[in-house]
Parts: structure tokens; sequence; C-alpha cells
């Protein structure tokens, strides 16, 4: 997971209002940077509970579109994704190809 610029924003706000709190002895901004700390990882572990929660109800199903592959013709696949229940994160498929493919190994008849 990369982080936002708002999360970025957030962090470095929590880290000079510690700093700040240390250097002028004011507990009541060490206290204020920590609170904007401690709510970064709230909001760190409720995403990635999101994100795994998405994956658990997630079912992909990839099956080519006709039985036999020609040699040099493009062969296409149908992707069909479903979720159990709704998700609040977005989800994004992407299907790699297979060794056989991206190695340029041919198929014999």
């Amino acid at each position: 997971m990369r982080p936002t610029p708002r999360f970025l924003q957030i962090g470095t706000a929590g880290a000079v209002l510690v700093g700040v709190g240390v250097l002028a002895k004011s507990p009541v901004a060490v206290l204020g940077g920590v609170a904007l700390g401690c709510w970064l990882l709230v909001e760190q572990y409720t995403a990635l509970r999101s994100f795994a929660q998405a994956t658990e109800r997630l079912d992909v199903d990839v099956s080519p579109v006709r039985t036999a592959a020609i040699v040099d013709e493009p062969l296409s696949v149908t992707v069909d994704a479903t979720l159990a229940r709704p998700v609040d994160t977005t989800i994004e498929v992407a299907i790699d190809l297979p060794p056989a493919p991206s190695t340029g190994m041919r198929l014999r008849h």
C-alpha cells in the first residue's frame, strides 16, 4: 500500500507537533501529535481489513473463449469477477499471462 499525500501530510503534522511539543515542553502538543499518529494507525488497520475482506469475498474465473489454440493467432479469454457481498474498497483485477505466451513458446498440434 502506497502512502497518499494526505497520509504524508497528516504524518508530517503529527511529527512536527511532537517535535514542537518536546522543544517547548508542552505535553498538549505532544499528545496532539501522538493522537494524529494513532489515528493514522487506525486508518491503516481499517484499510488493511477492508482489503483482506475484499480478497476473501472475490471470486475470479478465467476461461478461454475457444478450446483450441492456433499458432501465432491471438487467443481471447473471458474474465468473470464476482463478489459474495459488497465491499468498501475499489477492486482492480489484473490477469498475468502464463509462462508459455510470454516466453514465445509455441503450441504443437
